[in-house]
């Protein structure tokens, strides 16, 4: 009987279902993309603080690095991958015998820091994308050097966006040979403190030479800035009281179309409907405009996934469930509430407000 009822009220509009549902989709929509947006911001920057070599840091200290204790860095669980460096005699490939080829010999974690990925991409050489263009290479050739060949294991990129200079055209080769290093390389992310004082305990027991520079710790590339707090950012951005608001707004929108229902209401009341009858056939009628505030967050939901990282799209759902959820709570006890509060003593003046 409830039900037939509730149902009545929407098929005729008493309900006044398809506004309330319009009005409450903006509010769960507005609020949702105003929090996923904001989101997406601070994770694009992420993406251009990574992608640019700042979450590199290095440890340069000539001929001061220990190797093993480098590598070992690659342990830490925040730290992707870590390898150590040193300069090696420059190689002449086979095609421009009269063109050297700046060569870097490289433990086996070291490819990984500039490849952002962590292991060993295998047997040979890794070259940067400037040397394979200009050779015309690929990760699945060889390369024809003047007094060797050597397989191509990986092709790394190094734009001129303020890194470090030095390796946009070079040849990493890499080497299990445990002679003292010149630098440790560690790409990390979240960049940590203990990492950073990890990395300043690389050096050998007697490092580097009488005239070598002091060792240094710095940033591959500080063009994005020195440090990026991203969980600092996402735990302050100003949208995290979307779902509150949206919460409130919904409250207010379901208890004043409810009200305007009062001498029905109250008129219902008269007649010996219940209160907790009308209450009742207050929440069924909230799942017709429920239902479209749902569907309507759902797909821009996941239209806003669909566009960033594979491995966010869960993360970026069940944020993005938060302020539709709290519109429908909201809309669905304000109209209760509003409900619950029409007293049938008021008959007469709700008749005369009319």
């Amino acid at each position: 009987m409830i039900a037939r009822e509730a149902w009545r009220n929407v098929l005729c509009g008493t309900s006044r279902t398809g506004i309330v549902a319009a009005v409450l989709v903006v509010v769960a929509v507005g609020f949702q993309l105003a929090d996923l947006l904001t989101v997406r911001g601070i994770t694009d920057r992420v993406d251009a603080f990574r992608a640019a070599g700042a979450d590199v840091l290095v440890y340069s200290s000539v001929g001061g690095i220990d190797p093993r204790r480098c590598e070992l860095l690659a342990a830490q669980p925040t730290v992707i991958a870590a390898g150590a460096v040193r300069r090696d005699p420059d190689r002449f490939a086979a095609v421009l015998p009269a063109s050297s080829i700046p060569t870097y010999a490289v433990t086996p974690g070291f490819p990984g820091v500039l490849l952002g990925t962590a292991g060993d991409p295998g047997p040979g050489v890794v070259v940067s994308r400037d040397l394979a263009d200009a050779l015309g290479l690929t990760s699945a050739d060889t390369l024809q050097l003047v007094d060797a060949t050597a397989p191509v294991a990986a092709v790394y990129d190094y734009p001129q966006d303020g890194r470090a200079t030095g390796f946009g055209y070079a040849m990493l080769a890499p080497t299990r040979d445990l002679a003292p290093f010149d630098a440790c390389w560690v790409r990390e992310w979240p960049l940590t403190e203990s990492t950073a004082m990890l990395l300043r305990g690389v050096g050998t027991t007697s490092a580097g030479t009488a005239d070598a520079p002091s060792p240094e710790l710095t940033q591959l590339n500080t063009s994005q800035g020195r440090h990026l707090d991203a969980e600092g950012l996402f735990a302050t951005r100003a949208t995290r009281w979307a779902p509150l608001l949206a919460l409130v707004v919904a409250a207010g929108v379901g208890f004043a179309s409810t009200r305007l229902r009062r001498l029905e209401i109250a008129s219902g009341r008269h007649l010996g409907v219940s209160m907790s009858a009308q209450v009742l056939g207050s929440l069924l009628e909230s799942a017709a405009w429920a239902a479209p505030v749902a569907l309507a967050a759902a797909l821009s939901a996941a239209a806003v996934a669909a566009g960033g990282h594979a491995g966010d799209v869960v993360a970026t759902l069940g944020l993005g469930a938060l302020a539709p959820l709290a519109t429908i709570v909201g809309g669905v006890v304000g109209g209760a509430v509003a409900t619950a509060t029409v007293r049938e003593r008021q008959l007469l003046r709700y008749l005369k407000e009319r």
